[in-house]
């Protein structure tokens, strides 16, 4: 065999190994890839598909490794294209069974041009409560939106998050004077929900209880100024006051919101004592629960 044979031999050898070779890498990557992406993009893809609520949402999450992991999951089916993830309606509802982990993929799709998702992110936030804490600067900044129905889900979500929504306070009052009696309602109920921090709400929701033409804004502007506790002999002259308002929802409230402050109420005691003889059974119910509530007698309800 000739040098020129050996040495064209030795170069097919040679470029035979780095065919193998490579063959066994793109083998391998291929595995990856099928491992690392497309088949927990398919095992997501089936549970947003599946769509299970409740305790079965709970279970298939556990299955498919827990909140953290399947948080992260939905996060980049969401960024996917709509052509390659089209039930991410579904996918945003999932996440609120996720907690804190789903936080920052819902705070990113309430900022996108995406109206349907926007309300979707907005509606998950509502249900992880206070583990959505961190999404409040995102949800003050929503209720600029010109959207009447939106920005009530979002006064509804800071209100879901309780104390945690602190900051929330200055907008939430300015949201009391909205053109949207919807707005005005839930903005006054979360402002209730947040509790002492709202103090400088009281002033407002006292004039809303007064003077607001919607049954509903006028109680829940009652039930607040009960939750928050502030500025008692004023609130609870304008709640005395309120036992007198022709719709009985409102006179309901009111008469819950004076047994919240216990015996700093006495004064309105007569008022709820007249408020026994009302007209509407559910009136005197109440008004009877928070006399004793007043007195010390009673066990406070939630």
């Amino acid at each position: 065999m000739t040098g020129e044979q050996s040495k064209g031999k030795s170069g097919l050898s040679t470029r035979g190994a780095v065919l193998v070779t490579l063959g066994i890498v793109a083998i391998l990557g291929m595995a990856l890839f099928v491992g690392l992406w497309v088949i927990p993009f398919v095992k997501i893809s089936n549970f947003v598909a599946d769509y299970p609520v409740g305790p079965w949402a709970q279970k298939a999450i556990v299955r498919l490794g827990g909140k953290g992991r399947v948080a992260r999951r939905l996060t980049t089916y969401l960024r996917l294209p709509r052509w390659l993830a089209p039930k991410k309606k579904s996918a945003v509802v999932l996440l609120s069974y996720c907690g804190e982990p789903a936080v920052d993929i819902l705070v990113e799709t309430l900022g996108k041009n995406a109206p349907d998702l926007r309300l979707m992110a907005v509606v998950s936030l509502s249900r992880l409560k206070s583990h959505a804490r961190n999404a409040v600067p995102a949800l003050i900044r929503a209720l600029r939106v010109d959207d009447e129905f939106f920005r009530s889900l979002v006064a509804g979500a800071l209100g879901s998050i309780g104390p945690d929504a602190r900051a929330a306070v200055p907008v939430l009052v300015e949201a009391l004077e909205d053109e949207s009696k919807h707005v005005r309602s839930k903005s006054a109920q979360a402002l209730g929900a947040i509790g002492p921090d709202s103090k400088p709400a009281v002033p407002r929701l006292i004039e809303m209880m007064k003077d607001d033409g919607d049954k509903f804004a006028r109680a829940r502007a009652a039930l607040a100024l009960g939750r928050i506790g502030s500025h008692p002999e004023t609130v609870m002259a304008a709640l005395t006051e309120a036992l007198k308002d022709g719709d009985s929802y409102v006179r309901i409230s009111a008469a819950w919101a004076l047994a919240m402050f216990g015996p700093a109420a006495k004064e309105a005691v007569p008022a709820l004592e007249d408020a026994l003889k009302d007209e509407d059974e559910r009136v005197r119910k109440q008004a009877a629960w928070s006399l004793k509530e007043i007195r010390g007698l009673g066990e406070p309800e939630e």
